[in-house]
């Protein structure tokens, strides 16, 4: 390593006790020194001026003892080339990143708060109508596959005792043309077809083989789907009484005392989703034979 020496006015104190040596600098001089370079053409920058300390083993600077004995030598001293672990040295050592200043918030804002709030609610908003849209299209298809199945049960009926169920008053009633229970009467009909030992089929008269031609679903009130234990009225997933029609003169086909001629011998129609009964312009109507 190259090294140059100079004469420059310094001030120096020292105490041979010690093994510190103040050196200040004119600020001058270290304008001068700073960024010069070799005649030769080397890069690099020149050092300031430093204090050395006598080192026992190399002596001042690290250069040999000599006869100086310890004596502190001060120099101008080339950074580059340097040694790797003298550079390794003097490079800067990085600060730790402070970590706690990226540490995540365990806590949400007002603001955030408000909007995920909103967003919730725009979600509700739109999800709930299609919901319940869902719902009551899942209740008008189970009324149609019942309302199927009842009628394919009154049909077996006939084909087994070569008449509908009904009671004698309802025969009589019904003369030479068709009968429609509305209402609370088509407990007539599921007594017959659940053989139940109460009116309108006593001691099994309307069903002598004592065959069960339906299974409903069990309700738990007078306004459930199914049928209820008391009334034994059968009533859609909307709660409302299916309204059975039967071809009671067996010509084939059956008038409803709304709907009037249907090319069947049993039609049974359910009031829907609004729950009401508005002529036969009411498109919430279930209809068993469309």
């Amino acid at each position: 390593m190259k090294t140059k020496r100079t004469t420059l006015p310094v001030s120096m104190e020292s105490d041979w006790q010690e093994d510190t040596w103040t050196v200040p600098v004119r600020p001058v001089a270290r304008r001068v020194w700073r960024n010069r370079r070799y005649s030769g053409g080397e890069p690099g920058h020149w050092e300031c001026f430093e204090d050395m300390r006598p080192r026992p083993e190399r002596g001042a600077g690290g250069m040999p003892r000599g006869d100086g004995g310890g004596v502190p030598r001060f120099f101008i001293r080339h950074l580059w080339p340097l040694q790797w672990e003298e550079r390794r040295r003097r490079r800067p050592e990085p600060e730790a990143p402070r970590l706690y200043l990226r540490r995540r918030r365990h806590g949400f804002t007002l603001i955030e708060l408000l909007v995920v709030i909103s967003i919730i609610g725009i979600l509700a908003g739109l999800l709930l109508p299609a919901l319940a849209n869902a719902k009551v299209k899942a209740k008008e298809r189970m009324a149609r596959s019942e309302m199927a199945n009842l009628a394919a049960a009154i049909s077996q009926y006939e084909s087994a005792y070569s008449r509908y169920p009904a009671d004698p008053v309802i025969e009589t009633a019904a003369g030479a043309g068709d009968y429609t229970f509305e209402g609370t009467t088509n407990s007539i009909v599921m007594v017959v077809l659940l053989d139940l030992a109460v009116a309108h089929n006593d001691k099994h008269q309307r069903n002598p083989r004592q065959e069960i031609f339906y299974t409903p679903k069990e309700a738990q009130d007078d306004s459930s789907h199914g049928v209820w234990k008391v009334d034994h009225v059968i009533r859609d997933p909307f709660g409302m009484p299916y309204v059975i029609t039967v071809d009671m003169n067996a010509d084939g086909r059956c008038d409803d005392s709304q709907y009037g001629r249907v090319n069947l011998p049993v039609a049974i129609w359910s009031y829907g989703r609004d729950k009401q009964n508005n002529g036969t312009n009411d498109l919430n109507n279930l209809l068993s034979w469309e």
